[in-house]
């Protein structure tokens, strides 16, 4: 599917043809983003020394096991691909603790899949024990309902204009359809 055209015009001239992949960062509704942002949960069970993180083959430095939440927020976020992130502690008030402390992470910034980080403790015997699990799955923009065949849908071959700021789902028609607010056939709607 193109965008649709009006004399000629490719989004009546208001705007970019973008393919839903590329629209899908963009997409929001009443200036927020759509989407979940994704939650993982670092697992640390510490009493002395130090423990690191690694997103995407980057790592912090030493975090402390006593640190609080907003220096470990901010050892994160040191990360170049963290993006804008919320730590919470449970139990807390610490970041590791003996019976094991739960660092809850929320990467606010990215919306989407988050790949899987890793923790490791430093410690000089190798006692402790840092590791991740995933809370909540990061998702971005859900296309909707289509009268089209979702086993046929590519992201990277349907598009949709990006009109002034926004998208417009509403006028996103096969190729072939020429575009006017009369049309009824062959038509996809796509969004929430």
């Amino acid at each position: 599917m193109s965008c649709p055209t009006s004399g000629g015009r490719e989004c009546s001239d208001r705007g970019r043809c973008l393919t839903l992949r590329e629209l899908a960062p963009l997409a929001t509704r009443q200036g927020y983003p759509l989407g979940e942002s994704e939650i993982q949960r670092i697992s640390c069970n510490l009493t002395e020394h130090n423990f690191t993180v690694e997103l995407n083959h980057h790592r912090t430095f030493p975090i402390s096991w006593a640190a609080d939440e907003i220096a470990v927020r901010d050892a994160l976020q040191l990360l170049p691909t963290s993006g804008i992130l919320g730590v919470s502690f449970d139990p807390g008030p610490t970041a590791c603790s003996l019976e094991g402390n739960s660092i809850v992470v929320e990467f606010q910034g990215n919306l989407g899949d988050v790949p899987q980080m890793s923790g490791f403790a430093t410690t000089p015997s190798g006692a402790g024990s840092v590791s991740v699990s995933t809370v909540r799955q990061g998702t971005l923009l859900s296309y909707g309902l289509t009268d089209g065949d979702l086993d046929t849908w590519d992201a990277d071959q349907i598009h949709a204009c990006y009109c002034d700021g926004g998208i417009d789902y509403n006028r996103t028609l096969p190729a072939d359809t020429p575009y006017s607010y009369e049309t009824t056939g062959g038509r996809t709607y796509l969004g929430y």
